[in-house]
């Protein structure tokens, strides 16, 4: 998706500026300054608003694209109006379009210029990556068969596969379970993936590799299951078993309580992981 935007972008030239410039470099999802001239260090999303802001006041970028991929001007940036950078992958530009401060909120890193190093101030010392929004809990709008009962929901950012495998490395889930379908059983059957089923749900009780998660989440795709790409829980005790089923309209739904989980959506523009505060 972030490819696709930055494209739309770079061809729309009624906006009368030179986007996605050479400067910049995208692999796998993570973006970074095409010369390797940045200072790249780590850093936490709650000092990142604050080196923001000051830069903005000081006029010390042009534009900024912002973490869905849009490119906007420093004039139209309405800090007021739900902007995050904290949270969101930000890329800032000078008058030449080349990258003065880039933030990655999934791996923690902050790549900036030297120009702007005395804007770089950090108070929070203990880097805990990925940086999550957290959102009230009537603010959490799950598509799909999922339901939320507790209060300490985040908002994920992802613009693409790649942000959402970054997010799935980070997190490093230690189980998980994906809704069953024709493509997703032949996957499992022909590789010997070992695998637990219970309400037509697939449980897996162990840690899978990236590989196979995002080939399991094609085969979600494939048998028409856009809304729930599987869902990942952080805790190794965990019993699957124990997993909370829900009785809906003649099929079950899974009921996120207590457990440290998260879970990935393609046809909606948010997904969210839950209870994260006692993330160590």
């Amino acid at each position: 998706m972030l490819r696709r935007l930055l494209k739309w972008i770079l061809e729309d030239e009624s906006r009368g500026v030179e986007l996605y410039p050479d400067t910049l470099k995208i692999e796998e999802g993570i973006i970074t300054d095409a010369d390797e001239q940045l200072i790249c260090i780590e850093a936490h999303g709650e000092d990142i608003e604050n080196i923001f802001r000051e830069l903005m006041k000081d006029r010390k970028f042009e534009a900024m694209i912002d973490g869905f991929g849009v490119y906007v001007d420093r004039e139209n940036i309405d800090l007021e109006d739900g902007e995050e950078p904290g949270y969101f992958l930000t890329v800032l530009l000078d008058k030449e379009n080349s990258p003065i401060l880039i933030w990655d909120p999934i791996s923690g890193k902050l790549s900036y210029n030297q120009s702007i190093q005395s804007y770089i101030k950090l108070s929070n010392k203990d880097f805990n990556p990925p940086y999550l929004l957290p959102v009230q809990k009537d603010e959490v709008h799950i598509v799909g068969p999922i339901i939320y009962s507790g209060d300490d929901a985040y908002l994920l950012e992802m613009d693409d596969e790649y942000r959402e495998l970054l997010l799935i490395k980070t997190l490093k889930p230690k189980q998980s379970i994906f809704i069953k379908g024709k493509k997703l059983m032949q996957y499992i059957l022909e590789h010997h993936i070992p695998y637990c089923e219970k309400f037509d749900h697939i449980l897996f009780d162990y840690e899978l590799d990236i590989h196979i998660i995002k080939d399991l989440m094609n085969c979600t795709c494939n048998d028409g299951y856009y809304n729930v790409q599987g869902i990942y829980f952080l805790d190794e005790q965990l019993d699957l078993n124990t997993v909370h089923f829900e009785s809906y309209r003649k099929t079950f739904i899974v009921e996120i309580r207590d457990e440290r989980a998260f879970y990935i959506s393609v046809s909606s523009d948010d997904s969210y992981a839950f209870n994260l505060n006692r993330r160590v």
